[in-house]
């Protein structure tokens, strides 16, 4: 935070979070968020930020109109959306988001995204009581997604290495169904694999719930390079909404609000969301400064990705996060103390 700190006031002695930055936004702001099938509305922060109009209140006095484009493909659809010239921002996990950027799309990390549990299931019938016993087993896990990346986390955090195991490329909802018709022997995923838990068709095997562990799903807020550049002072108060989301979901008052908002548009049970959420502080999981250690897991994850020849070429991280703009934002809502170091 001192770090933080010390850079905003280098900025504020530059101008650079001044009205220096003064400029007539744009008619059209188009931001794109991902959704759950069939839904409409986008899933945790970007939903708020959706829902409570928080952009449209942001530049109303201006005139711009905000443009929702919700897609449920995850990170390759947020890629191609930005291939094709559909939006200035997106909201969507890491690895895609390096992967893009490896193939040539060019844009500035703005926010983090914070950070979401994960977990281990296996089959029940099955000896698997901890992640040492998946050396040898077949794991269906979503290649090229966070789920991807934190399965080598928590596979080396374990003694492991991929190859002590079989990847087989899946879907997580492909992957549920193969674990429930015993194709594969264990899967990684987000917090809806307790269904099949729940219903006695799988075991729980890990949870990163209250553990220090890289096995957890991280991502980031980004912009188009060309939007920053042409509208710098839009694309501070474009972070400025998302802080106020951001914060509104920390915010220990709507704690109950969220969950249910987090469930409704997940699709996930409001139990399962709870469980999930029980004995950790929102604000914790949902810190949007991109400290120290999330650059260095940002720079880890690009390694990742050059290793497992998901990109052609080594990803150089550093300039990629542009922290101007939320520590300006920061700044101005008083929020720069509110977020854990």
């Amino acid at each position: 935070m001192i770090r933080l700190l010390r850079s905003l006031m280098l900025l504020l002695a530059a101008g650079l979070a001044s009205p220096a930055w003064a400029e007539a936004p744009p008619k059209l702001i188009r931001v794109s968020a991902i959704g759950a099938p069939g839904q409409r509305t986008a899933t945790s922060y970007m939903g708020i930020l959706q829902t409570q109009r928080l952009l449209e209140k942001e530049f109303a006095r201006d005139g711009v109109r905000i443009q929702w484009l919700v897609l449920d493909g995850a990170g390759p659809a947020q890629n191609e959306a930005i291939a094709n010239g559909l939006t200035d921002f997106a909201n969507y996990g890491i690895l895609p988001n390096i992967i893009g950027r490896g193939r040539g799309l060019k844009t500035r990390i703005l926010a983090s995204y914070g950070y979401s549990n994960s977990y281990v299931i296996a089959r029940p019938d099955l000896p698997i009581r901890g992640v040492r016993d998946l050396k040898g087993r077949t794991i269906g896990v979503d290649v090229g997604h966070v789920p991807h990346l934190a399965l080598t986390r928590l596979l080396a955090e374990n003694g492991l290495a991929t190859s002590d195991v079989r990847i087989v490329a899946m879907k997580t909802p492909d992957a549920l169904a193969a674990l429930a018709a015993r194709r594969i022997d264990a899967t990684i995923g987000p917090v809806n694999l307790l269904n099949l838990v729940e219903q006695r068709k799988a075991q729980l095997v890990f949870s990163s719930k209250g553990r220090k562990t890289e096995a957890t799903n991280i991502g980031a807020f980004v912009v188009t390079d060309d939007f920053a550049r042409r509208y710098p002072e839009t694309t501070k108060r474009v972070v400025k909404a998302y802080l106020r989301a951001v914060h509104w979901a920390a915010d220990p008052g709507n704690r109950e609000r969220y969950l249910a908002f987090i469930a409704r548009t997940s699709n996930t049970p409001l139990a399962l969301v709870r469980q999930d959420n029980a004995g950790e502080l929102i604000r914790d999981k949902a810190n949007p400064l991109p400290v120290r250690a999330y650059r260095e897991r940002v720079a880890s994850a690009a390694a990742f990705s050059l290793d497992q020849k998901m990109v052609r070429k080594p990803v150089d991280t550093r300039g990629w996060v542009d922290a101007r703009f939320i520590l300006s934002a920061a700044q101005e809502l008083g929020q720069l103390r509110y977020w854990p170091r």
